[in-house]
C-alpha cells in the first residue's frame, strides 16, 4: 500500500487513480498531517457476493393460486 500527503493526492488524483486502476498499487491511503483520511481502492465489481438464481427451479407457483383473492378484491371495489 503507498501513502500520500493530501497535497499531492490533489495535485496528482488522476494518475494516482490510474495507478489503482492499472493494479500499478493496491490502494493508495492520503493523509492529512500524518493522519489517514481516505483511502483510494479499485472499485468492487457489482456481481461480488452476488449469486443470482440460486432457488432457481426449487419453487413452483400455483398459477390459480390467487384466484379466489382476486375474485374477493374485485369485489370490493363493485
Amino acid at each position: 500500500m503507498k501513502t500520500i500527503g493530501m497535497f499531492e493526492a490533489k495535485t496528482h488524483f488522476a494518475q494516482l487513480v490510474d495507478e489503482v486502476v492499472t493494479g500499478k498499487t493496491s490502494r493508495i491511503l492520503v493523509t492529512r498531517r500524518g493522519t489517514a483520511v481516505a483511502e483510494i481502492i479499485p472499485p468492487r465489481s457489482s456481481h461480488d457476493g452476488l449469486k443470482f438464481g440460486l432457488e432457481a427451479g426449487k419453487w413452483k407457483l400455483d398459477d390459480n393460486a390467487f384466484d379466489a383473492a382476486d375474485r374477493e378484491v374485485a369485489a370490493l371495489f363493485t
